[in-house]
């Protein structure tokens, strides 16, 4: 039988071993959610997250953003980094399309007897 993951909106309790960023990841499928983990669970007594004690129940708060589709973007602190999610083909202006242009192989006999 698995133990219980990190649910969102539900308190966990932290399994040994477990550390913030894996519940983040866990919770929210990005580790980096952590930052939000530790500032609402900061009042929690004797909270420290590099060292999770084993029986401590943490609070998994709802997220504040909708995550993009294949799990990018939306993190508050991503360093300046932003997502744009790309228009669909039906509202992307229409493409030029290339023709290839025929091309002929020779070899250097060919192309001797060409000359």
């Amino acid at each position: 039988m698995t133990r219980p993951g990190p649910v969102i909106g539900q308190p966990y309790v932290v399994q040994q071993g477990d550390t913030i960023t894996e519940i983040a990841f866990v919770a929210y499928g990005d580790a980096r959610r952590y930052v939000e983990l530790v500032a609402h669970n900061r009042d929690l007594p004797d909270f420290n997250p590099a060292r999770l004690r084993p029986g401590m129940e943490l609070d998994i708060p709802e997220p504040d953003y909708l995550p993009l589709p294949g799990g990018v973007g939306g993190f508050r602190a991503s360093a300046g980094r932003s997502f744009q999610l790309r228009p669909s083909a039906a509202q992307r202006p229409p493409t030029r399309t290339s023709h290839p242009v025929p091309l002929t192989l020779r070899t250097r006999k060919e192309e001797k007897d060409h000359d």
